[in-house]
């Protein structure tokens, strides 16, 4: 899974990448990101890609006040102190406020977020190694 989000002039692409997802029905996993700090920047469009619409029931990026840090770890619930910033469930596609809407991450804005998906394997399908080649490794956000 990987989620681009277009900045004023920038592009961050947030990944769900070499994860292997565990045989059982639900799962929620979570990854930190971090914004650029040295300006204001305002995320203009979402764009989900997702390499496995079979697996991928939807997903949620929520603002946190401290960096999660870039490892996968299980939360089945939002992370304390988050407020979600964009939502995605399957059959959805990009997201664009209305021209001259932004939200604001960076310097003055949103520093840390964290990254949600919700996996669902009903088949219990074993080994699913989840990657995405959507973007290069030096475009993606820590």
């Amino acid at each position: 899974f990987t989620l681009l989000l277009n900045l004023d002039d920038a592009l961050i692409c947030m990944k769900f990448d070499k994860f292997e997802v565990p045989t059982k029905e639900t799962n929620y996993w979570c990854r930190g990101f971090s914004f650029p700090k040295d300006r204001t920047y305002h995320v203009t469009n979402f764009h989900p890609m997702i390499d496995n619409q079979q697996i991928v029931h939807h997903m949620i990026l929520y603002a946190t006040e401290k960096y999660e840090g870039d490892k996968y770890f299980e939360c089945p619930s939002m992370p304390k102190g988050s407020t979600p910033l964009f939502a995605w469930a399957a059959g959805m596609g990009d997201f664009s406020p209305p021209t001259d809407v932004g939200f604001k991450v960076g310097k003055g804005g949103v520093l840390y977020a964290v990254l949600q998906i919700h996996y669902d394997n009903p088949l219990l399908m074993p080994c699913l190694l989840y990657t995405s080649d959507a973007a290069d490794e030096e475009d993606s956000v820590d």
